[in-house]
């Protein structure tokens, strides 16, 4: 199971395996390489007009190559970066620990 965010600091607040997408716009080729190691993808999407386009994006790309689950953080929270760590392990824990790759 992969985490899929927009910014690095997103990431960073799950660690490995945790990426960010860099923008707000998935690549097909990045889509690709995610596709090509992981069978389950969570993205957490930010609470704002870019998260929004980051999920259409996604959902485009991956959304028939693996088995994908869209989050959002709390309304209180603009994106994964601003949460605790508890937070934010609690909003992907469930997914992630109920199987991976």
């Amino acid at each position: 199971t992969g985490i899929l965010s927009e910014g690095p600091l997103d990431a960073g607040r799950w660690g490995p395996p945790a990426m960010p997408m860099i923008g707000k716009f998935l690549s097909a080729g990045q889509a690709s390489l995610l596709a090509s190691v992981f069978r389950r993808i969570i993205f957490v999407g930010d609470n704002d007009k870019a998260g929004i386009e980051s999920r259409k994006s996604v959902v485009r790309e991956l959304g028939t190559k693996v088995e994908l689950h869209l989050l959002t953080p709390p309304e209180k929270f603009k994106d994964p970066g601003a949460m605790p760590d508890d937070a934010a392990w609690a909003l992907v824990g469930p997914l992630v620990f109920a199987g991976s790759r």
